[in-house]
């Protein structure tokens, strides 16, 4: 069977009132564990629920709910099906992961950002024309591209998996969140501002790249 390629997979296609109505997600985690928190953003609404119990005062402490995540992926599968809407990241990673540790099949929905991107990009649709050649096609490459504001550096890719152990940590040894050390509570709110700037970065790129 061929690999799906960002210029033919039907998860890299989206008309305008898709990405409009679509429902944008994206993961925070350690690598090959399940996801510890998700960000959600339907209808220019954003929330985010943390997956992870060991979080949990940690998420009681923002207002955030705590459930599990299969709960969680099914019930967005579910409402996308019944209200014929889109679940949109920016790679197959959260289908991927949907998948690997909940069993929650998001590909008959799911919407590939990056190969929706990517393609925009190479056909020479966006304001600044064709890809050069050796551009890479990152969602910071796109942020840019935009012209929309870019994740402050304390905020980068890298560093979040280092916010999630040090506020896991943290809530391993504590019993409230008043006890929880500065340092940590301050790594939960980045990681918490980075995901949320993730999920809006991404739904502006699909949105503008189907105009």
């Amino acid at each position: 069977m061929p690999r799906p390629t960002y210029r033919t997979d039907p998860r890299g296609f989206a008309s305008a009132e898709e990405a409009s109505r679509a429902i944008y997600i994206d993961f925070e985690g350690f690598k090959n564990k399940p996801p510890a928190l998700i960000g959600i953003l339907v209808d220019c609404a954003f929330r985010q629920v943390v997956l992870d119990p060991v979080l949990k005062i940690a998420g009681d402490a923002k207002g955030l709910s705590v459930r599990e995540g299969q709960e969680v992926l099914e019930r967005l599968l579910i409402r996308a099906q019944d209200e014929g809407r889109r679940i949109a990241a920016f790679t197959q990673h959260e289908s991927l992961k949907a998948m690997e540790h909940f069993g929650i099949d998001l590909d008959p929905v799911y919407l590939n950002a990056h190969w929706l991107g990517k393609r925009w990009w190479k056909n020479g649709r966006t304001p600044l024309g064709k890809a050069k050649k050796g551009q890479k096609f990152s969602l910071d490459e796109f942020v840019k591209l935009l012209g929309l504001k870019p994740v402050p550096g304390h905020l980068g890719n890298q560093r979040a998996t280092k916010k999630l152990k040090a506020i896991r940590d943290q809530c391993l040894k504590k019993e409230d969140y008043e006890a929880v050390s500065s340092g940590a509570k301050r790594h939960w709110t980045n990681l918490l501002t980075y995901n949320k700037l993730d999920v809006e970065h991404v739904a502006e790129l699909v949105r503008t790249a189907v105009l």
